[in-house]
């Protein structure tokens, strides 16, 4: 079937050309836009739809736009009209502020997921693929082969094995290290701690 066949019956689902007040500026026209929605079937002229259209698409009411999905809608009950109904009842100038703004927004979508998108493997890098200090939350940078380690940023002392346990005293965090259930070499307090960032790889 000839595609320009089917936009023109489209068009006659919203357009009619007997005389009908707008319910707008309630003069009578003899080509009149129709609400689709069974409940509403409001009328408006081609002026009061092309004015109600500039409004919808004036960056002030970009929000509510966005919210009506890039569709031009009934002012009185925000039933949504067919682009191809809104293209043909208004001028080439809306035309092309309409199609710029929809493309506007589908880059701005686009944008925005991208922007998740690096924030979530921003928080991933950050957050569990970088060991932190279980004191202040600091990056665990490299230390010497003793486990009790010294926070280089609150000096507390926390243990490099189960990166739980900590506290303000040296001794006690020493204690702690001979006997943590994390430990691969109990009752010792140096091991190799590239080790480390191999056991927290895992977990």
């Amino acid at each position: 079937m000839d595609f320009r066949y089917l936009i023109l019956n489209r068009v006659k689902l919203y357009s009619v050309t007997n005389n009908f007040d707008c319910v707008i500026c309630n003069e009578k026209y003899s080509h009149y836009i129709f609400c689709n929605n069974k409940k509403c079937k409001k009328s408006m002229c081609k002026s009061c739809f092309s004015l109600q259209t500039n409004s919808q698409l004036d960056y002030d009411n970009l929000n509510k736009f966005v919210k009506n999905k890039s569709k031009i809608v009934c002012s009185f009950c925000e039933f949504p009209y067919d682009d191809v109904i809104v293209c043909n009842n208004i001028n080439k100038e809306l035309n092309i502020k309409f199609d710029k703004l929809k493309k506007d927004l589908v880059i701005a979508q686009q944008q925005k997921k991208e922007t998740k998108k690096i924030k979530h493997v921003n928080y991933i890098c950050e957050n569990i693929l970088t060991l932190k200090t279980p004191c202040c939350q600091s990056t665990l940078l490299d230390f010497e082969g003793c486990f009790a380690i010294k926070c280089y940023n609150c000096t507390k002392y926390f243990c490099g094995w189960c990166l739980n346990y900590n506290s303000d005293g040296s001794l006690s965090c020493h204690t702690h290290v001979l006997n943590c259930k994390s430990s691969l070499n109990k009752n010792e307090y140096f091991y190799d701690n590239n080790d480390l960032y191999e056991i927290h790889k895992k977990k």
